[in-house]
Protein backbone atom coordinates (compact mmCIF):
# COMPACT_ATOMS: atom_id res chain seq x y z
CA UNK A 1 0.00 0.00 0.00
CA UNK A 2 1.59 3.19 -0.98
CA UNK A 3 2.19 5.68 1.97
CA UNK A 4 0.56 8.66 2.04
CA UNK A 5 2.51 11.94 0.57
CA UNK A 6 3.72 13.93 3.64
CA UNK A 7 2.17 17.34 4.69
CA UNK A 8 3.84 20.48 3.42
CA UNK A 9 5.28 22.49 6.06
CA UNK A 10 4.36 26.21 6.96
CA UNK A 11 8.10 27.06 5.20
CA UNK A 12 7.40 25.29 1.99
CA UNK A 13 3.68 27.15 1.90
CA UNK A 14 5.51 30.04 2.33
CA UNK A 15 8.15 29.22 -0.29
CA UNK A 16 6.03 27.88 -3.41
CA UNK A 17 3.57 31.73 -2.48
CA UNK A 18 6.88 33.62 -2.67
CA UNK A 19 7.75 32.17 -5.64
CA UNK A 20 4.33 32.30 -7.26
CA UNK A 21 4.30 36.31 -6.29
CA UNK A 22 7.84 36.73 -7.90
CA UNK A 23 6.90 35.34 -11.26
CA UNK A 24 3.47 36.88 -11.12
CA UNK A 25 4.93 40.19 -10.46
CA UNK A 26 7.79 39.70 -12.76
CA UNK A 27 5.51 38.76 -15.33
CA UNK A 28 3.56 41.91 -15.09
CA UNK A 29 6.52 44.11 -15.03
CA UNK A 30 8.04 42.36 -18.05
CA UNK A 31 4.78 42.88 -20.05
CA UNK A 32 4.36 46.20 -19.18
CA UNK A 33 8.19 46.76 -19.71
CA UNK A 34 7.69 45.03 -23.43
CA UNK A 35 4.77 47.53 -24.09
CA UNK A 36 6.98 50.24 -23.13
CA UNK A 37 9.81 49.73 -25.22
CA UNK A 38 8.13 47.85 -28.20
CA UNK A 39 5.66 51.70 -28.46
CA UNK A 40 8.26 54.18 -27.54
CA UNK A 41 10.32 53.99 -30.92
CA UNK A 42 6.95 54.19 -32.79
CA UNK A 43 5.15 57.01 -31.32
CA UNK A 44 8.84 59.38 -30.68
CA UNK A 45 8.79 58.67 -35.24
CA UNK A 46 5.55 59.77 -35.19
CA UNK A 47 6.16 62.78 -32.89
CA UNK A 48 9.36 63.91 -34.84
CA UNK A 49 8.52 63.72 -38.43
CA UNK A 50 5.12 65.19 -38.10
CA UNK A 51 3.96 68.52 -37.79
CA UNK A 52 3.43 69.67 -34.16
CA UNK A 53 0.07 69.18 -32.78
CA UNK A 54 -0.50 69.71 -28.87
CA UNK A 55 -3.18 67.32 -28.67
CA UNK A 56 -1.89 64.67 -29.90
CA UNK A 57 1.61 64.98 -28.19
CA UNK A 58 -0.49 65.68 -24.93
CA UNK A 59 -2.23 62.07 -25.61
CA UNK A 60 1.24 60.15 -26.09
CA UNK A 61 2.59 62.16 -22.69
CA UNK A 62 -0.19 60.93 -21.06
CA UNK A 63 -0.25 57.59 -22.07
CA UNK A 64 3.60 56.57 -21.82
CA UNK A 65 3.26 58.74 -18.35
CA UNK A 66 0.34 56.44 -16.96
CA UNK A 67 2.05 53.25 -18.04
CA UNK A 68 5.56 53.99 -16.46
CA UNK A 69 4.06 54.79 -13.47
CA UNK A 70 2.38 51.32 -13.51
CA UNK A 71 6.11 49.55 -14.78
CA UNK A 72 7.86 51.55 -11.80
CA UNK A 73 4.89 50.53 -9.46
CA UNK A 74 5.75 47.10 -10.10
CA UNK A 75 9.44 47.30 -9.81
CA UNK A 76 8.99 48.49 -6.57
CA UNK A 77 6.35 45.51 -5.80
CA UNK A 78 9.28 43.41 -7.57
CA UNK A 79 11.32 44.95 -4.56
CA UNK A 80 9.12 43.51 -1.84
CA UNK A 81 8.19 39.98 -3.14
CA UNK A 82 12.02 39.62 -3.18
CA UNK A 83 13.54 40.89 -0.10
CA UNK A 84 10.79 41.04 2.66
CA UNK A 85 10.59 37.82 4.53
CA UNK A 86 6.89 38.02 5.41
CA UNK A 87 4.39 36.61 2.71
CA UNK A 88 1.05 35.61 3.07
CA UNK A 89 -2.51 35.20 1.01
CA UNK A 90 -3.64 38.44 1.00
CA UNK A 91 -0.32 39.59 -0.88
CA UNK A 92 -0.56 36.80 -3.14
CA UNK A 93 -4.52 38.23 -3.69
CA UNK A 94 -3.38 42.03 -3.89
CA UNK A 95 -0.47 41.31 -6.46
CA UNK A 96 -2.72 39.01 -9.04
CA UNK A 97 -5.44 42.13 -8.70
CA UNK A 98 -3.51 44.86 -9.02
CA UNK A 99 -1.48 42.96 -12.03
CA UNK A 100 -5.05 42.31 -13.55
CA UNK A 101 -6.10 46.24 -13.28
CA UNK A 102 -2.46 46.77 -14.55
CA UNK A 103 -3.06 45.19 -17.55
CA UNK A 104 -6.17 46.12 -18.38
CA UNK A 105 -4.62 49.36 -18.45
CA UNK A 106 -1.80 49.13 -20.64
CA UNK A 107 -4.31 47.48 -23.14
CA UNK A 108 -6.93 49.91 -23.12
CA UNK A 109 -3.97 52.89 -23.51
CA UNK A 110 -3.35 51.05 -26.89
CA UNK A 111 0.11 49.00 -25.41
CA UNK A 112 -1.16 45.07 -25.64
CA UNK A 113 -2.87 45.21 -28.74
CA UNK A 114 -2.81 47.79 -32.15
CA UNK A 115 -6.47 48.88 -30.69
CA UNK A 116 -7.69 52.43 -31.79
CA UNK A 117 -9.33 53.68 -28.33
CA UNK A 118 -9.57 57.78 -28.74
CA UNK A 119 -10.90 60.44 -27.11
CA UNK A 120 -10.18 61.06 -23.11
CA UNK A 121 -12.38 58.28 -22.19
CA UNK A 122 -9.04 56.37 -23.12
CA UNK A 123 -7.54 58.14 -19.40
CA UNK A 124 -10.36 56.45 -17.44
CA UNK A 125 -8.89 53.06 -17.55
CA UNK A 126 -5.61 53.99 -16.06
CA UNK A 127 -6.60 56.37 -13.63
CA UNK A 128 -9.16 53.64 -12.27
CA UNK A 129 -5.83 51.05 -12.23
CA UNK A 130 -4.14 53.65 -10.10
CA UNK A 131 -7.12 54.53 -7.61
CA UNK A 132 -8.48 50.80 -7.15
CA UNK A 133 -4.50 49.76 -6.74
CA UNK A 134 -3.85 52.84 -3.94
CA UNK A 135 -7.68 51.83 -2.31
CA UNK A 136 -7.15 48.09 -1.79
CA UNK A 137 -3.92 48.61 -0.44
CA UNK A 138 -5.44 50.83 1.67
CA UNK A 139 -8.37 48.29 2.79
CA UNK A 140 -6.30 45.10 3.01
CA UNK A 141 -3.08 46.69 4.46
CA UNK A 142 -4.87 48.75 7.35
CA UNK A 143 -2.30 47.85 10.11
CA UNK A 144 0.63 49.49 7.99
CA UNK A 145 2.37 52.27 9.65
CA UNK A 146 0.91 55.85 9.23
CA UNK A 147 3.15 56.87 5.80
CA UNK A 148 2.41 54.54 3.93
CA UNK A 149 -1.29 54.60 4.37
CA UNK A 150 -1.34 58.76 3.77
CA UNK A 151 0.50 58.33 0.35
CA UNK A 152 -2.26 55.45 -0.09
CA UNK A 153 -4.46 57.92 0.45
CA UNK A 154 -2.90 60.93 -1.51
CA UNK A 155 -2.92 58.22 -4.55
CA UNK A 156 -6.20 57.49 -4.44
CA UNK A 157 -7.55 61.27 -3.98
CA UNK A 158 -5.13 62.44 -6.84
CA UNK A 159 -5.98 59.08 -9.24
CA UNK A 160 -10.17 59.82 -8.04
CA UNK A 161 -10.15 62.87 -9.19
CA UNK A 162 -8.70 62.00 -12.67
CA UNK A 163 -10.88 59.56 -13.47
CA UNK A 164 -13.98 61.77 -12.46
CA UNK A 165 -12.39 64.45 -14.50
CA UNK A 166 -12.47 62.21 -17.13
CA UNK A 167 -15.63 61.16 -17.00
CA UNK A 168 -17.26 64.82 -16.25
CA UNK A 169 -15.53 66.25 -19.02
CA UNK A 170 -15.34 62.98 -21.58
CA UNK A 171 -17.77 65.22 -24.37
CA UNK A 172 -16.01 69.17 -23.53
CA UNK A 173 -15.11 70.88 -26.48
CA UNK A 174 -11.44 71.69 -24.80
CA UNK A 175 -10.05 67.96 -24.69
CA UNK A 176 -5.73 69.79 -24.60
CA UNK A 177 -7.05 71.67 -21.43
CA UNK A 178 -8.16 68.72 -19.70
CA UNK A 179 -4.93 66.92 -20.72
CA UNK A 180 -3.05 69.22 -19.07
CA UNK A 181 -5.15 69.11 -16.07
CA UNK A 182 -4.57 65.18 -16.20
CA UNK A 183 -0.54 65.41 -16.79
CA UNK A 184 -0.31 67.96 -13.36
CA UNK A 185 -2.34 65.12 -11.45
CA UNK A 186 -0.13 62.44 -13.40
CA UNK A 187 2.85 64.83 -11.69
CA UNK A 188 1.56 64.68 -8.42
CA UNK A 189 0.62 60.77 -8.71
CA UNK A 190 5.10 60.39 -9.37
CA UNK A 191 5.09 62.17 -6.57
CA UNK A 192 3.51 59.96 -4.46
CA UNK A 193 5.25 56.93 -6.30
CA UNK A 194 8.88 58.27 -5.50
CA UNK A 195 7.93 58.64 -1.97
CA UNK A 196 6.21 55.22 -1.59
CA UNK A 197 9.28 53.42 -2.90
CA UNK A 198 11.81 55.62 -0.81
CA UNK A 199 9.77 54.40 2.26
CA UNK A 200 9.47 50.71 0.93
CA UNK A 201 13.18 50.64 0.45
CA UNK A 202 13.90 52.10 3.99
CA UNK A 203 11.47 49.31 5.47
CA UNK A 204 12.51 46.56 3.12
CA UNK A 205 13.09 43.10 5.73
CA UNK A 206 16.94 41.54 4.89
CA UNK A 207 17.43 37.92 5.59
CA UNK A 208 21.24 38.47 7.68
CA UNK A 209 23.52 35.87 7.20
Amino acid sequence: MATAAAKATDEQKEAALRGFQALWVAGTMGALFTAFARSLPIYLDHLTHSPFDLSYTLDVCLRFGYLLWLLSYFVASNLRVQFDLRRDKTDAFYDVIQSVLALTAAYFLDFLAPTEHRGLTVFAWPTAAIFLICLLALILFYKDEWPKKKLRVFGSALSGGSFVLVLLCESRAHPVRVMAALAVLLAFLFWVLVAFVLIRVRTLEIKRA
